[in-house]
């Protein structure tokens, strides 16, 4: 692929995006336009490589990645090695973040984030907008992945929605680039014929009995097994149940729910509580992956996993097991998708600002993500984190059949008008999260503590 450079007339249309945006310093001088490198595998020929300035040669970019992946040195090991290639002249490091809590660190000129934190982030003047049109192939990334990260936001009324014909148009600017998505899928058995077709919490807890509440450890093997980690997880579970309960439109945000859309959320996940357990949902073994859960199928403990694609990481033949979309409710019946973008610094200087979107467009590109999701892990198995670009997507569907079936739901959920739903809250998302995860985790296990640390 060819990575494309802000112009001078790209540069302009910068700064006239919706977000709060500081402006460009007086006496920055317009960007050139040099050539584009072409990527090779997962490096890029450095023979079309721009010469920085010297000063800028001595200045390290710094990448903050988004930490919460099965490995996160693979993705170090493969954007370095494409960016030395290319440009050796400009170092690169990377720095570490929690892209939950505040903003990115003030060295990063590339961070990647979670877009249900887009708008304060947006706000807050920190992202910068980037015409699409200097985007290399923009309609490679999934459509909902990247009308998640333009604004204004694709509709949420639905009438508005059905009324937009024009839902799948790109937008002219977006505020970073998708760089992988995510969503929680059922994942059971494929010899266990109690499954065939289902995808909702409703089918689900007709065919699973209630759990053991006090069980830390399923005994299975009718059980149910739920991603659930952190504190803050029932949060993300919580608005997932409240979208597919609400429909779209405001009323599924955090925040802004109806009082009787809460109380069907809230009913959706003390279903789910039932069937999963409230100490097994709870327990946090030290030294065990974030994605554990995934060997309790694997082990016979559960009959049923619901979580994120990457558990698949977990086992070594994924192919064993079936792969369903999972909602909460039956007004919206696909499931919603997280998006990670890298976003770049708002006010950087002309020169770094070129060369900090090469290092996004790299960081994104079909070649490093390829080369990311198809390490192999403790088992042998791929990552299985899903890419934010179609090709890449397709390149390793042509693989492993995991990604092959991940690559036909991901392709339903999106093959609509606007593309797949995607988690992106409000303004205000940072100060509601933590006091409706404590709510939350206060009516569905009693208190609002971490999560329990057994052996």
């Amino acid at each position: 692929m060819s990575v494309r450079y802000l112009s001078a007339a790209v540069a302009a249309l910068c700064f006239a995006g919706c977000c709060a945006v500081p402006p460009a310093p007086e006496a920055a001088e317009p960007l050139a336009d040099p050539a584009p490198a072409s990527v090779t595998g997962v490096t890029l020929s450095s023979q079309a490589a721009p010469t920085p300035p010297a000063s800028e040669s001595l200045t390290p970019l710094t990448l903050a990645l988004y930490g919460y992946v099965p490995d996160l040195t693979v993705f170090e090991a493969a954007i370095s090695n494409a960016w030395v290639a290319a440009y050796p002249e400009i170092p690169v490091a990377f720095t570490s973040w929690d892209p939950y809590a505040g903003e990115p660190p003030a060295e990063a000129d590339v961070f990647v984030y979670d877009v249900s934190r887009f708008e304060p982030l947006c706000a807050a003047g920190l992202l910068e907008p980037i015409p699409v049109d200097a985007l290399e192939s923009p309609e490679d990334f999934w459509t909902g992945a990247l009308r998640s990260v333009a604004t204004p936001l694709a509709p949420t009324d639905a009438a508005e929605a059905a009324a937009d014909a024009a839902a799948d148009a790109l937008p002219e600017r977006v505020y970073g680039l998708p760089q992988m998505i995510c969503a929680s899928f059922l994942v059971t058995r494929q010899d266990d014929a109690r499954f065939e077709g289902v995808s909702t919490l409703s089918a689900l807890a007709a065919i699973l009995p209630p759990a053991d509440a006090d069980a830390a450890t399923p005994a299975g093997p009718d059980g149910l097994a739920i991603a659930c980690v952190w504190p803050e997880d029932v949060f993300y579970l919580y608005w997932h149940a409240l979208r597919n309960v609400s429909g779209a439109g405001a009323s599924a945000q955090p925040g802004a729910a109806s009082e009787a859309g809460h109380a069907r959320a809230v009913d959706a996940l003390r279903t789910l509580v039932s069937r999963a357990g409230r100490a097994a949902m709870r327990a946090n073994p030290e030294a065990a992956s974030a994605y554990f859960r995934m060997g309790w199928l694997a082990d016979g403990k559960v009959s049923a996993f619901v979580g994120y694609p990457e558990s698949l990481n977990e086992v070594s033949d994924a192919s064993r097991y079936r792969i369903m979309p999972f909602a909460y409710g039956t007004n919206d019946v696909r499931s919603v998708f997280y998006v990670n973008a890298a976003g770049v610094r708002a006010g950087l200087d002309p020169a770094r600002r070129e060369q900090a979107l090469a290092l996004a467009t790299l960081a994104v590109s079909d070649e490093v993500m390829t080369a990311v999701c198809a390490a192999p892990g403790a088992n042998g198995s791929p990552q299985y984190l899903l890419p934010g670009r179609r090709s890449t997507l397709r390149t390793l569907a042509a693989r492993w059949p995991g990604y092959a079936r991940l690559l036909e739901l991901v392709g339903q959920a999106d093959d609509t008008p606007g593309g797949f739903p995607v988690f992106r809250g409000p303004a205000a998302i940072d100060a509601l999260r933590a006091p409706l995860s404590a709510e939350l985790n206060t009516l569905l296990f009693g208190d609002p503590a971490t999560p329990e640390s057994s052996e």
